[in-house]
């Protein structure tokens, strides 16, 4: 089931970030910034995110449990149109890949676009991150051609933007 998050969620959002983030970035950033990662740490950053308005989150759960969720707001590249959105994050455990989860999360992003009145959606990717890549090529996003470095614990990392028009 796909629906907004509410603040009641933050604890199991962070618990999904730390988790998902340990299991799908090992060996592509630092272990040392994977390992700073605390449920904590996340905890107040989601509550944050939740109550700040900025953001459209939705949780994905299975059976009551949070496996999965998406972060939309308005672009925060300097060179973007006011009509532009940005995927912050989507993540799906990974014991629940090719579900249809993550495709669902991102039908309720493009959503959040429709609703802004948003032409364009972008989201940034690690470069190196294959599967994420195919991801979202296979959801109608394509290279826009922007690049950038990400720091991860003093460690650059390469991720490239994509991006999804709205058709009417």
């Amino acid at each position: 089931m796909i629906r907004p998050a509410t603040l009641a969620d933050a604890d199991a959002l962070a618990e999904a970030t730390v988790r998902i983030w340990r299991a799908a970035y090992r060996g592509v950033v630092p272990d040392a910034f994977l390992a700073a990662l605390t449920v904590e740490g996340r905890v107040a950053v989601w509550r944050k995110f939740i109550a700040d308005g900025h953001r459209d989150i939705a949780v994905c759960e299975v059976d009551g449990r949070l496996v999965g969720f998406v972060s939309v707001e308005s672009s925060r590249d300097a060179e973007a149109a006011a009509d532009t959105g940005e995927v912050v994050a989507l993540y799906v455990d990974l014991g629940v890949w090719r579900r249809g989860f993550g495709r669902q999360l991102m039908d309720w992003a493009k959503g959040v676009a429709r609703r802004r009145s948003w032409q364009r959606l972008t989201l940034w990717v690690l470069r190196d991150n294959t599967r994420a890549r195919a991801f979202y090529e296979a959801a109608g996003f394509g290279l826009d051609g922007a690049a950038r470095d990400h720091d991860f614990a003093g460690t650059p990392v390469a991720e490239v933007r994509y991006a999804w028009e709205r058709g009417e």
